[in-house]
C-alpha cells in the first residue's frame, strides 16, 4: 500500500498530465496511474527505418506569443524546449474534392483566412467574415480556453448545432464543405456535432499552426520532467481495476500491480465506460449508467505510415483533407467496400535532414473497428511473428539514450531472438544511431560467434563488429582464436582487475514467481545439482536482525514480501542447507533491506549523500562479530529462510523431481 495522496489521476494523456502539473504547482501531492508502458496517450511516437511517426498529434495550433497553447505551455515550463516548425501561413490545411485540381486553403490569421478563400467564393465575403467572427466569439465564451480562471458557460451555446449554423450562414454547399472540411480533427458526425467543438478545434490552427520536428512525444517527455521535479509520482503499467469506498466516497484505487493507492480526490482521464466499469454501477443512478452504457462507439481511425524512397516525393509542409465529393464531408463513416475511403487526411513530419524531399507520409481515414476484430488479439513483426518481445523493446530503449550502440544479444536465445532483434532495431533507427555491433557473453562462444557473423552479414551489416566477454584471459583468447572464432573485440575485465584471492562476485537473475491466467502469482523454482544455485521461490523481503542487548547482527532473515518481522517478539533462524544449525532470537531489531529504486521505469528512491553512505557502511560493519571480519577463514555470515519459505522450497523441489521422474516414482 502506498502513502496517501491529495489527488490520484487515472490516465496519462495530455489532459491527465496537465492536470497533475497544475495540482502539483498548487502544492498538492499527486500520483498518476497509467495502464500502458508509455505515458502520453496520443502524444506517442514510433520509429520505422529511422523515420519518426506520430500516432495521434500531427500538428498543433495557437503557439504564437499570447495565444492559448502558448499560455498553457509557458505555464507548464516546456515552451522554450519545444522543437517547432511553423506551417505555411498562406495555407496550413488544404481541402480537396474528388479528381478536382482545386485545393481550397485554410490560412493562418483571421484576416488571411478570409482573404485566402475569397478568390474561390467572391460572392461570400460577408459569410466568411461572419464565420470567422463567430469562431472567435465562441472561443471567447470559454474562460479556460482563454486562460481565464473565472467565468461561466452559456448552456445555449453548448447545445448549438454546427450544421445548422453553417447552413444558416451560406447556401453555397461547396463553401459549407470547405469550412467543415477538416472535421476529421475532431471526428465530426453530421448533426450530432456542436458548434463549439468545431470552433475550439479550428480556431487554434487559424491563430497559428505548427509541426513538431521531433514528434509530439516531446510534449510528454518535457511534461514528465517537470512533473518529476514537482514531486509527482508516476506509475506506468498500473491499470486501475477497482475503487474502494468508505462512507460513500472513493477511498482508494486497486491496480493491476496489486497496489492500493489512497487519496482524497480522484481524477479520471480515461474513457467514461471504462471508468464506470471500475467504479461499479451501484454507485451511479440507474438512469445515468444506462444512458452511458447505451452510447455506441464512433468509427475508429485507420493510419497508413509510409517510409518514402529518398528524393522521390517533395515535402509538403501542409496537410491535405480529401473528400470523394463535397456531399461526403459529413458521411465519411458511411462507406462501403467499393467506396472506401470516402475521406482521408494526408500529413508529413518534417524530413530529418531538413531538405526539400519528404522521407515520410501518414494517411488517415475512418474505419470501423469491427472490420479488424479477427486480428484484435494478434501481433506480427519481421523478427517475431508473434510479437516483438522484450529483447527488441530493451534494445530500442537503450538506443533512445545512446548514439553508439553495442547490443548484448546474449539473452534467452542468442541466435533466434537476440541477434534478430538487434538487427531489426538497427534497421528501424538507421543513421539515428551508430550500430557498432553485438556482444556475446556465454555458451560456446566460438560456435555462436560464427553464426552471429553469418546473420549480421546476411542482413547487410558487414561492418558491425562482434564483441566477446565472460572472464576472458590470454589462455581463453588463444583457444578461441585457434577455433577461428569470428570475434573482433575482446572484453577483458574480471581477470585483469580482480585479485586471485578476492574474485568478482558472480550473480544472476532467476524467475521466482509467474503470473497465471487469473492474474495470481505462482511460485516457481530453478533446480541445480549445486545446492547453492537452487533458487528460492516467491517474492521476498530480507531483514537485518540485530540484537538489542549486544548491538551485533544475528544474521539476515528472508521472509515472503508483506511479512512484518519488526512486529514479532521472537523468530527461529536455521541454516537453509544444514537445518540442524539453528537458534531462537528474541529482543531484536528488524530492518528491511530491499527497497524500490525504480518502479515501472520511474525513480522512486532518494539517493543518500556520499557522507551518509559512508556512515551507514561503518555502522553496519561495526555490527558484525569479529569472526565474520577476520582475514583467514572467516565464519560464514548467516542468511536464513523463514520456515514457510523453506518448506515451500522443499515441496517444490519434491514436486518437480517427481514430475521429472514420473508421478510417484522414486530416484
Amino acid at each position: 500500500m502506498r502513502s496517501k495522496y491529495d489527488t490520484i489521476i487515472i490516465g496519462s494523456g495530455l489532459g491527465g498530465l496537465m492536470t497533475a502539473l497544475i495540482l502539483a504547482k498548487e502544492g498538492k501531492k499527486v500520483a498518476v496511474l497509467e495502464q500502458n508502458k508509455q505515458f502520453g496517450g496520443n502524444l506517442q511516437t514510433f520509429l520505422r527505418q529511422g523515420i519518426l511517426f506520430d500516432t495521434g498529434v500531427h500538428y498543433v495550433g495557437s503557439l504564437d506569443k499570447g495565444q492559448t497553447l502558448y499560455s498553457y505551455f509557458s505555464y507548464a515550463g516546456i515552451l522554450p524546449y519545444l522543437d517547432l516548425e511553423r506551417m505555411p501561413q498562406e495555407g496550413f490545411d488544404y481541402i480537396c474534392f474528388g479528381q478536382e485540381e482545386i485545393a481550397y486553403p485554410h490560412a493562418q490569421g483571421y484576416t488571411s483566412f478570409v482573404r485566402a478563400l475569397l478568390p474561390y467564393f467572391p460572392q461570400e465575403h460577408e459569410a466568411l467574415e461572419q464565420y470567422i467572427t463567430k469562431i472567435k466569439e465562441v472561443c471567447d465564451a470559454f474562460p479556460l480556453y482563454r486562460f481565464r480562471l473565472e467565468g461561466s458557460y452559456d448552456q445555449s451555446l453548448l447545445e448549438q448545432s454546427l450544421t445548422e449554423y453553417i447552413k444558416s450562414l451560406t447556401a453555397n454547399e461547396r463553401l459549407q464543405a470547405v469550412l467543415l472540411g477538416s472535421n476529421f480533427l475532431y471526428g465530426g458526425v453530421g448533426e450530432h456535432t456542436p458548434l463549439y467543438v468545431h470552433a475550439l478545434s479550428v480556431n487554434s490552427y487559424i491563430e497559428s499552426a505548427w509541426r513538431f520536428r521531433q514528434g509530439g512525444s516531446q510534449i510528454t517527455s518535457l511534461l514528465l520532467r517537470e512533473l518529476r521535479a514537482l514531486g509527482v509520482e508516476l506509475f506506468a503499467e498500473n491499470k486501475a481495476l477497482a475503487f474502494e469506498y468508505r462512507e460513500g466516497k472513493i477511498y482508494s484505487v486497486i491496480t493491476s500491480q496489486q497496489e492500493k493507492y489512497i487519496a482524497t480526490d480522484f481524477v479520471s482521464d480515461i474513457d467514461i465506460k471504462q471508468l464506470l466499469s471500475i467504479a461499479g454501477r451501484t454507485h451511479f443512478r440507474p438512469a445515468y449508467y444506462k444512458r452511458i452504457d447505451a452510447l455506441t462507439p464512433v468509427a475508429g481511425v485507420f493510419s497508413l505510415h509510409l517510409v518514402l524512397k529518398k528524393q522521390s516525393f517533395p515535402y509538403l509542409p501542409y496537410n491535405i483533407y480529401w473528400h470523394r465529393d463535397s456531399s461526403q464531408v459529413w458521411q465519411a463513416t458511411h462507406y462501403t467496400t467499393d467506396t472506401f475511403p470516402t475521406t482521408y487526411m494526408l500529413s508529413m513530419n518534417p524530413p530529418k535532414d531538413g531538405g526539400a524531399y519528404a522521407d515520410n507520409m501518414t494517411i488517415l481515414t475512418y474505419m470501423n473497428a469491427q472490420e479488424l476484430s479477427q486480428w484484435e488479439s494478434t501481433t506480427h513483426t519481421l523478427t517475431a511473428p508473434q510479437g516483438r518481445g522484450v529483447d527488441y523493446e530493451a534494445f530500442k530503449a537503450y538506443a533512445a539514450t545512446h548514439k553508439n550502440c553495442v547490443f548484448l544479444v546474449d539473452t534467452y536465445d542468442t541466435l533466434r531472438i537476440g541477434v534478430p532483434a538487434a538487427i531489426q532495431v538497427a534497421r528501424e533507427l538507421g543513421d539515428q544511431i551508430n550500430f557498432m555491433g553485438v556482444r556475446i557473453d556465454s555458451g560456446d562462444i566460438a560456435y555462436i560467434s560464427k553464426k552471429v557473423r553469418q546473420q549480421l552479414d546476411e542482413a547487410g551489416f558487414t561492418e558491425a563488429k562482434i564483441y566477446a566477454s565472460n572472464d576472458l584471459d590470454e589462455n581463453t583468447i588463444l583457444n578461441l582464436k585457434m577455433q577461428k572464432a569470428k570475434i573482433d573485440v575482446w572484453g577483458v575485465g574480471t581477470k585483469l582487475i580482480t585479485a586471485y584471492d578476492q574474485p568478482a562476485l558472480g550473480a544472476v537473475y532467476k524467475i521466482v514467481a509467474i503470473e497465471d491466467e487469473n492474474g495470481q502469482m505462482r511460485n516457481t523454482i530453478k533446480l541445480s545439482n549445486n545446492a547453492e544455485k537452487v533458487s528460492t521461490p516467491g517474492k521476498k523481503q530480507v531483514w537485518r536482525i540485530t540484537s538489542r542487548e549486544k548491538g551485533k547482527s544475528e544474521g539476515d532473515y528472508i521472509t515472503y514480501d508483506g511479512v512484518d518481522v519488526a512486529s514479532m517478539t521472537e523468530i527461529k533462524m536455521f541454516h537453509p542447507t544444514y537445518t540442524y544449525i539453528k537458534k531462537t532470537v528474541r529482543n531484536f531489531d528488524a530492518v528491511p533491506l530491499l527497497v524500490d529504486i525504480f518502479k515501472a521505469g520511474t525513480l522512486v528512491y532518494s539517493l543518500p549523500s556520499l557522507t551518509e553512505i559512508q556512515a551507514y557502511a561503518r555502522k553496519e560493519f561495526d555490527k558484525l562479530w569479529d569472526e565474520y571480519k577476520r582475514v583467514l577463514n572467516p565464519q560464514h555470515y548467516p542468511v536464513d529462510l523463514a520456515r514457510d519459505i523453506w518448506q515451500d522450497k522443499m515441496d517444490l523441489i519434491d514436486k518437480m523431481r517427481k514430475e521429472a521422474l514420473g508421478e510417484g516414482e522414486e530416484e
